[in-house]
């Protein structure tokens, strides 16, 4: 098959700190990305059920220099996960956007020019 030229990974390092203010952590579970105003992209198995994560709490900036801020999830406002197949492992949950109102979300592609390159067959 056809090959395809990768990014080299400090060219998406160095294409993604902007994007750093937008990744946030979910003690004991996990990390979730803003990828839209209130709007987190998790994985199901972070977040568990829309109860579950009802419980559960972002954290945005931390070992940052400015303070982390905590804001609540709120999976009654907006809760969308892959259903089937049981491999697509992803969750989008609302969060409070109180104190994260500044921050943007993510901007994709996450690399500096267009979608990753790879190689045909790659799994």
């Amino acid at each position: 098959g056809a090959v395809l030229k990768a990014q080299p990974p400090q060219t998406i390092v160095a294409s993604n700190r902007i994007n750093i203010p937008a990744i946030c952590r979910i003690p004991g579970r996990g990390t979730a990305f803003l990828v839209s105003p209130g709007i987190l992209l998790t994985s199901l198995s972070v977040v568990g059920s829309k109860q579950e994560a009802s419980k559960l709490k972002a954290v945005f900036f931390e070992h940052g220099k400015q303070a982390a801020v905590t804001v609540d999830l709120m999976p009654h406002s907006f809760f969308f996960s892959s259903a089937f197949p049981d491999y697509l492992d992803y969750c989008l949950v609302a969060c409070d956007t109180k104190h994260i109102f500044n921050v943007k979300p993510v901007k994709f592609p996450l690399i500096l020019k267009g979608i990753p390159e790879i190689q045909m067959d790659d799994t």
